[in-house]
């Protein structure tokens, strides 16, 4: 996510840079479980491999058992074909079932 924001447009960036510092946000750190998980999305064929970052992204949030991904990314991950596949995978794994949304939606 660090990665995304840095390559955001002004103002835009210096706006989700100012979110970060102040609910003090950190980055998650991936794992092999995470990693693995991500691989499985991609293997489904829920995200393309060459977006590796975005199958990861999903991994990582639900190894840390989020209760949310919220974001804006609506090619690959807050769509309905992935929610769908995510939960589907999820739940084949034992894994908690995590909301996909945008920010509107959890509004």
């Amino acid at each position: 996510m660090l990665l995304e924001i840095e390559r955001a447009p002004d103002p835009k960036k210096e706006q989700l840079l100012e979110v970060i510092e102040k609910y003090k946000m950190k980055a998650l750190e991936s794992s092999k479980e995470a990693e693995e998980l991500a691989d499985i999305c991609m293997d489904e064929g829920i995200i393309p491999k060459k977006y590796y970052n975005d199958a990861l992204h999903i991994a990582i949030a639900t190894e840390y058992k989020m209760d949310a991904i919220i974001g804006w990314n609506l090619i690959h991950i807050v769509k309905f074909k992935t929610k769908f596949h995510v939960k589907k995978i999820n739940k084949k794994f034992k894994e908690e079932d995590i909301i996909i949304c945008t920010p509107e939606e959890m509004i």
